[in-house]
């Protein structure tokens, strides 16, 4: 998807008007496409909860690190899967993420044993990977202490996410893979507001 003069001046105009907000300015991955959708529906900020669909293997997971990448502050990823998670660095920082900047937890039960990140807003970014034994009260209190002290909550699963059913406490739902022979990034938005956008698989590494 690709803007035209117009929808950019607007994309510039939304940067302006949310900058001047109590909330503080959208959180932005840096692609004009992606960034514009999101800003037409009132844009990323602090205090919201982004679930993330992308099968291990399909590389939408890529995507994550364009929001955080340029955030400057520490991110917490809680891996909830019984395997370690497997970071390779050189990979990352290609991408131009700081790993000195991430803390790597991995936890299945993130509520009782982790319930100190969501009491105090240590940390402003946290990452829930493949998350698992969490009740619907878990998820309130999760919500709502995202909510209450301004953190961004990244939810990754690792499967496509459907648009039968799905947490009604999270802000955004994002289904995003790799088309690796159109060399194309897909995201289909179920909430927060509906659609589908595709980019170039090297503007998404490139930029």
């Amino acid at each position: 998807m690709e803007l035209n003069t117009q929808e950019e001046a607007l994309l510039k105009e939304h940067l302006h008007k949310f900058s001047l907000e109590e909330k503080g300015p959208p959180i932005r991955s840096g692609l004009t496409e992606l960034d514009a959708f999101f800003l037409r529906r009132g844009g990323i900020h602090y205090g919201k909860v982004i679930e993330w669909g992308s099968p291990i293997g399909r590389c939408g997971r890529f995507m994550i690190l364009r929001f955080l990448r340029d955030l400057h502050e520490s991110v917490v990823w809680i891996h909830g899967q019984k395997e370690e998670l497997e970071v390779y660095a050189p990979a990352w920082a290609e991408r131009g993420v700081d790993l000195s900047l991430f803390y790597f937890i991995r936890s299945r039960s993130p509520l009782p044993d982790l319930r100190p990140l969501f009491l105090e807003p240590a940390f402003k970014v946290i990452v829930m990977d493949c998350p698992e034994r969490l009740s619907p009260g878990d998820w309130s209190f999760i919500a709502s202490k995202v909510r209450e002290n301004k953190q961004l909550l990244f939810v990754l699963r690792p499967f496509f996410l459907s648009t039968k059913r799905g947490n009604p406490l999270v802000s955004w739902r994002v289904n995003c893979w790799l088309k690796p022979k159109q060399g194309k990034y897909c995201l289909n938005f179920l909430k927060g507001g509906e659609g589908k956008i595709e980019i170039p698989m090297s503007r998404v590494r490139d930029t």
